[in-house]
């Protein structure tokens, strides 16, 4: 009886040491953790304390990579910015500055190019540096000037050797000094544009003509070909001056310097072969009023672009008639280079046949 109560008693007390037991792994892994006996709070709060270290580790990575975050999102959408900036949409981009020379010596280029006869002299005097300048700005491509010497050899520009006829001097330009004829007064100048009212160096209009990017068409009326040289080797202005003369004075100029680009004139295919055999231009006149697509033709083949005057044929019709024909009949034959007295109507067709391939059949209505 005695062992019975004894086994019984142990029983009891075994039972209940297992109760206690399950309720302590209860509370040390309960989820609150409002209870920890035997130890378990400090196992928790050594894990809350790792925890909430780790936690705070991690509180601040995350804090400075938010913060780098940030600062990557600013330099993201500064970047963004620079780029935009940089990059602009496709209708922002301006066109690239177009160099006459460099299409003149690109036999791949078939851009349309304008000259503009003696400057813009329907404003003001031909040949004058303002008219040069009035060219430029109202974007011809080129500004066609005459050119003559000094006594002292300067060349200035001038399609007339007598200074009775142009200025209110008196004598011929070739018999007198730069200095001498500097201060004449240039006929109808104006006072408000000093580039209006003396005549021109050349040096001075190749400056002029850098300054936009463009070209002069230098029509040789001295036969001094070694200071038009001279002039152009001055300062380096290949890509300013396209020389036209006769091939035989041409000829010389190649001699002292084959950089030059020059122009002769051509009549016929026997002349532009002849021109071949002895010069290799990148460029021809064609010495006629008229179209003649057959000769274009010929030259074209040959690899050769083609300068033609449109003032008669061409800008007589466009000017009294409104009848842009004729011009295109021009650029149909292959001439790529219009010399033209009528440039504020003649550039912006040219401008627009060069943008669209259209060239139009009139200029717009005045109002």
């Amino acid at each position: 009886m005695e062992i019975l109560k004894m086994k019984n008693v142990f029983i009891v007390i075994t039972a209940i040491m297992l109760m206690l037991f399950v309720a302590l792994f209860t509370a040390c892994n309960d989820e609150n953790g409002f209870f920890s006996p035997c130890g378990c709070d400090g196992d928790s709060d050594a894990t809350e304390g790792d925890n909430d270290s780790e936690g705070s580790e991690d509180t601040e990575d995350t804090e400075e990579a938010d913060d780098e975050l940030s600062e990557s999102d600013g330099d993201t959408d500064s970047s963004e910015g620079a780029e935009n900036s940089e990059m602009p949409g496709e209708s922002d981009i301006e066109e690239e500055a177009f160099i006459p020379a460099d299409c003149l010596l690109d036999a791949a280029c078939t851009r349309i190019m304008v000259a503009s006869h003696r400057g813009y002299h329907a404003v003001y005097p031909d040949n004058s540096l303002a008219a040069v300048r009035a060219a430029f700005e109202l974007g011809a491509d080129l500004a066609e000037v005459d050119v003559l010497e000094t006594a002292d050899e300067v060349l200035v520009l001038s399609h007339e050797n007598d200074l009775s006829l142009i200025t209110d001097g008196s004598g011929y330009i070739d018999q007198l000094t730069w200095d001498e004829i500097k201060d004449l007064n240039v006929n109808d100048g104006d006072p408000a544009n000093e580039e209006s009212m003396h005549l021109g160096r050349f040096s001075d209009a190749l400056a002029i003509a850098r300054e936009y990017g463009k070209m002069l068409y230098v029509d040789v009326k001295t036969g001094r070909g070694d200071l038009i040289v001279a002039v152009i080797q001055s300062d380096d202005y290949y890509k300013e001056a396209l020389v036209r003369d006769d091939i035989e004075n041409l000829l010389p100029m190649l001699t002292l310097d084959s950089e030059l680009v020059v122009m002769p004139p051509v009549e016929n295919t026997e002349q532009f072969n002849t021109v071949m055999t002895q010069a290799d231009p990148p460029i021809v006149e064609i010495a006629s009023i008229s179209v003649s697509a057959e000769l274009g033709t010929y030259i074209n083949n040959g690899g050769v672009k083609i300068q033609q005057d449109v003032m008669f044929y061409g800008d007589t019709k466009a000017v009294y008639d409104n009848d842009y024909s004729h011009w295109k009949e021009f650029i149909d034959a292959g001439v790529m280079l219009l010399q033209t007295d009528a440039p504020k109507l003649l550039v912006p067709a040219v401008q627009q046949y060069n943008a669209s391939g259209e060239f139009p059949a009139s200029g717009p209505e005045e109002e």
